[in-house]
């Protein structure tokens, strides 16, 4: 799938942008936004850009130095530079940088569709042209589009025609190696060619994939064992930023794509080594993993707990020592950060923090680490976590605001914790252990403290203490008096007689 990133210092802009393409090439192009070039350099150090969309005028970077920044790591990115300035320098620059467009603001939708479609059509018929490479030992002449048919895809007529120009009755096996995309493409190539020349005395077959891949296609027990000996013993992954999956044992055309599902599969097995290296194929079985119920639980102790950290370390440890096989993990975790997302829109958390996972979730295929794919997620969640809490104290604030209301206008009397806890729309349970926390006092001594206050104001008033303890619904004047005395530390009657000598 092209990857296309959009950046722009507006963000009405940027979103405009985004979600047209989104729409318009669903199944081709990958879109990503971005509000700074720092976030974008972040992004395109993990994940290859094949078209970039930018604004010419931005804080940190402008487009034109962003362009050349990204081209050192990637010589056939696809520019298109928009602009709200029609400044002659500026072109002249971006001629320079062989921009393939120049727009101007307003965008035009229509204009900016072509330009883009054009675009991907140039990165997909790249991509395809990037993989005619293809060499049999034997000098026989292969075609390649059979092949290729055969192995991404397992086309059956692919794999018919194959055997006119293939003999696989003997077991084979299919090597897949990958060049580290951090490094120049000068130093790849050299990278390349090191592996091939110590596979090469061993293969019968081999060729160029979509990107930075390379397949050889190995005849033979023996062939194996010799090709891993020549990697391992000259350390050539390790030396060369190199990473290798071999497929297990396959037998006859019609399981070269099999060979190369497994390949691709052993290859991924670095996501849970973290680091470069050969990887042999190896079935892992039924991996029982409820991405579903995982999300629940991640979920559920963010908004009980008020944490999640021991849980996700826990999901990705069980991960880690599962090893399940690519597909089946991509599968898995796709599904726990999917439902993720539908329980963080059910409890209305921004939507910004639903993309950032949904993004993820797309990426899942080139990420080369368990730990930083965990340590996004986490990062994720945290934000999530401060949103929730943010959310839940403004719930609590309206939940006691009403109970507040309702005793001040109730408390002479005789209020009980099920009916202020109904006001609140609460249980009573929690009811309590919430009013506490909230107001450092129980209900009780709550209501008590209203009634003492205003009975202090009555008492100056020249009003008769029983009249006074039958208002505030005391009752009995001598339990009145004894609650009085507790809270104030007078009797009524003391009270009533020093205010009478101050204010006379």
């Amino acid at each position: 799938m092209v990857k296309i990133a959009v950046i722009d210092d507006e963000p009405k802009i940027c979103r405009g942008i985004t979600g047209m393409l989104e729409k318009s090439f669903e199944g081709r192009a990958s879109v990503s936004s971005f509000k700074t070039v720092t976030e974008l350099i972040k992004f395109a150090r993990q994940y290859r850009i094949d078209i970039l969309i930018t604004d010419i005028c931005m804080p940190d970077m402008d487009g034109l130095e962003l362009g050349n920044y990204l081209k050192m790591f990637y010589p056939e990115l696809r520019i298109i530079i928009i602009s709200g300035y029609s400044n002659f320098e500026y072109a002249q620059a971006a001629i320079t940088l062989q921009v393939c467009e120049y727009m101007l603001k307003p965008i035009d939708p229509e204009k900016l569709f072509d330009s883009v479609n054009r675009l991907v059509k140039m990165v997909e018929i790249h991509r395809f042209e990037s993989m005619k490479e293809v060499t049999v030992s034997s000098d026989e002449k292969v075609d390649r589009n059979l092949l290729i048919s055969a192995l991404l895809y397992g086309n059956e007529q692919a794999i018919s025609g194959l055997s006119k120009y293939l003999d696989l009755r003997q077991p084979y096996f299919l090597l897949i190696c990958e060049d580290d995309e951090n490094i120049y493409s000068s130093v790849m190539y050299g990278n390349s060619e090191n592996l091939h020349q110590a596979v090469d005395k061993v293969s019968g077959l081999s060729g160029r994939l979509e990107g930075r891949k390379r397949f050889y296609l190995l005849t033979g027990d023996e062939a194996i064992e010799k090709v891993k000996k020549e990697i391992l013993v000259h350390d050539i992954c390790l030396r060369y930023a190199l990473r290798a999956g071999i497929s297990g044992r396959c037998y006859g055309a019609s399981m070269l794509h099999l060979a190369y599902m497994q390949a691709i599969s052993a290859l991924k097995q670095e996501i849970y080594d973290e680091t470069v290296g050969l990887w042999l194929f190896k079935g892992t079985g039924v991996w029982q993993f409820d991405g579903e119920k995982k999300a629940l639980l991640l979920m559920n102790c963010i908004l009980s707990k008020g944490s999640f950290s021991e849980e996700l370390k826990s999901i990705e440890e069980e991960i880690r020592s599962a090893r399940p096989v690519y597909p089946m993990f991509e599968k898995n975790v796709k599904t726990m950060l999917d439902s993720l997302v539908s329980l963080i829109e059910d409890h209305k958390v921004s939507s910004k923090y639903c993309m950032r996972l949904k993004e993820i979730a797309e990426n899942i295929g080139a990420c080369r680490s368990l730990k930083r794919l965990f340590d996004d997620i986490a990062k994720v969640l945290e934000k999530v976590l401060d949103s929730t809490k943010d959310m839940q104290s403004l719930r609590e604030e309206r939940h006691i605001r009403k109970a507040l209301e309702y005793i001040q206008d109730n408390y002479c009397n005789d209020l009980t914790l099920e009916e202020v806890a109904a006001k609140a729309d609460l249980n009573p349970a929690y009811f309590s252990s919430f009013f506490k926390k909230y107001t450092g006092s129980s209900l009780i001594n709550y209501i008590t403290e209203l009634r003492i206050k205003k009975a202090k104001e009555l008492l100056k008033e020249d009003k008769k203490i029983s009249e006074i303890s039958e208002m505030l619904g005391f009752n009995d004047t001598r339990y009145f008096a004894k609650i009085f005395k507790k809270y104030v530390g007078v009797t009524p009657s003391d009270y009533k007689n020093i205010a009478e000598k101050l204010y006379d």
